[in-house]
């Protein structure tokens, strides 16, 4: 699986080139987080990762939803994520996501008026006693939540959290904070 991994993110890597994960200011910590949704069952995942402004880890995360749309999905690697940022006392996060349309959900939730009932417990997370920002990226620049996803529990419904980078992403966690490109052979 490991090297499957890493073949996968290589080749997305080689689509566009210079696209990857950029360090937050100093001062704040960045959530990169993905949901991803298998094409014909809907069982869905997701994960992420809590970094620093030296990118280093501070928290990750994975979590087998169930089935659901890609959206939804989303919206947990949000939620899910929010929570071990709160837990560990983080007061300035940037929530990066390569779903625009999550993005979207979020920034203009009016209560009441959002179709997922997970926008309106996200928004409430978000406005805590802390600065909470959430933006988009491309796939590229998410890699490593991408690849948590990847490894959430086959038959288990619970939420993983990960104090220190699983196995199978240690090299690719240190390839992107050393900014060195990941070896396609």
């Amino acid at each position: 699986m490991g090297a499957a991994l890493r073949s996968n993110v290589a080749g997305r890597r080689a689509n566009r080139p210079g696209i990857r994960w950029r360090k937050p200011s100093v001062g704040w910590w960045k959530l990169n987080s993905d949901g991803s949704t298998v094409v014909g069952s809907g069982l869905s995942s997701c994960g992420g990762v809590v970094r620093d402004a030296d990118g280093k880890w501070l928290i990750g995360f994975t979590r087998r939803i169930g089935i659901c749309t890609v959206v939804e999905a989303e919206l947990w690697g949000v939620y899910e994520g929010l929570l071990p940022a709160w837990s560990i006392g983080c007061v300035k996060l940037i929530i990066e996501v390569d779903n625009a349309v999550v993005v979207d959900l979020i920034h203009n939730y009016n209560s009441g008026e959002s179709t997922f009932a997970l926008v309106s417990h996200i928004v409430t997370l978000m406005n805590r006693s802390w600065q909470v920002e959430i933006t988009h990226v491309l796939r590229e620049g998410n890699d490593l939540a991408d690849s948590m996803v990847k490894i959430a529990g086959v038959d288990d419904f619970i939420c993983c959290r990960f104090l220190s980078p699983p196995d199978l992403v240690l090299q690719q966690l240190e390839e992107e904070h050393e900014g060195t490109p990941l070896d396609t052979g």
